[in-house]
């Protein structure tokens, strides 16, 4: 009797353990049904929006009836025309009387920007697409436009560069711009500024210091006003702000010693940063990050203003590139 109640036991123990692992097995399998579904539909969409590249677009452009085609309007990543027409927001854009999308552009510079665009598709390193060329009337409404619809740094390029006239007589500008040397011969005060000028924006300076060899190994790195001038001492003109190499910060012209916790050491030749201007209404912040570091430093409540990048050399030789320029999430265009 005992061998049968412990047998008894034992089959009662192992149904048990059987309806567990029967429980666990169905709640794995529907789940897995449930993940299957999640990509099934997931995956339609995307076949949606696919096939939807393809689709013929139908503009109103101020009384001009244009069209084009989806992949035209959205081959540019983070662009307006991207967010409009790629499927998700078009229900929401205004339409005329006969379902065409009604933009309320410049005609003239909407066609020249869909042409560069239509050109950008077929192009490739050894063949670029041409820039578009621009009734002198038109510039300035086609630089506008260019802007609000985020597509400033593939249509304007020089925006990633040094000037060529805006920095003083001792630095040369290499490399299309790119590459920043001083080269007085001795240990001086030398300023380049950046091509590209800023203004209700979020943008990004990704710089690497190249060489730093003077004997102070001093380099300074910011903004200035898009007004003013390059002199040996920019960083101390009341428009300054920024962060140089020996520890000090730079606020409106004036230097501060080991402000919230920037100091010397932390930056050298070799170092790469990333500086990000925040000039958007009410933001208006100078961030600075050291690559492969976790710290950031900021600079806040700066005035409103146009901005230039602003590039100090010290020492003969010495050597800064530009390694990126480019607008951040936040920008006029995602407002």
């Amino acid at each position: 009797m005992e061998d049968l109640s412990e047998l008894t036991t034992l089959t009662s123990q192992l149904n048990d353990r059987l309806q567990d692992k029967i429980t666990q097995v169905r709640a794995e399998m529907a789940q897995l049904q449930e993940e299957k579904a999640e990509f099934e539909a997931e995956k339609a969409v995307m076949q949606c929006l696919t096939s939807q590249q393809s689709d013929v677009i139908k503009l109103n452009v101020r009384g001009k009836h244009i069209e084009t085609r989806r992949s035209t309007l959205c081959q540019v990543d983070g662009c307006l025309l991207q967010y409009m027409f790629s499927g998700r927001w078009e229900d929401r854009l205004e339409r005329d009387s006969e379902g065409r999308v009604f933009l309320d552009y410049n005609p003239y510079c909407l066609e020249k920007i869909l042409d560069f665009l239509w050109a950008l598709q077929l192009s490739c390193a050894e063949y670029p697409a041409p820039l578009p060329e621009v009734r002198s009337d038109e510039a300035a409404n086609f630089r506008l436009l260019v802007r609000y619809l985020g597509l400033e740094e593939l249509i304007y390029p020089e925006l990633k560069r040094f000037s060529e006239e805006l920095k003083t007589n001792e630095v040369q500008a290499l490399d299309a711009g790119t590459r920043a040397v001083q080269k007085a011969g001795k240990d001086a005060y030398q300023s380049v500024f950046g091509h590209g000028v800023f203004v209700n924006e979020v943008v990004e300076f990704r710089l690497k210091i190249e060489q730093l060899r003077n004997s102070y190994k001093w380099m300074m790195f910011g903004v200035i006003p898009e007004d003013y001038p390059a002199t040996r001492n920019s960083h101390e003109k009341q428009g300054s702000f920024g962060w140089s190499t020996n520890g000090n910060t730079w606020i409106a012209g004036k230097s501060t010693r080991s402000y919230k916790g920037f100091k010397s050491g932390v930056l050298g030749e070799g170092s790469e940063v990333a500086m990000t201007l925040d000039c958007r209404p009410r933001q208006n912040t100078l961030t600075l990050h050291i690559i492969g570091l976790p710290n950031e430093y900021q600079l806040m409540d700066l005035p409103r203003n146009q901005w230039r990048l602003q590039v100090v050399l010290y020492g003969n030789n010495d050597e800064v590139r530009i390694q990126n320029i480019k607008k951040l999430p936040g920008s006029h265009i995602l407002k």
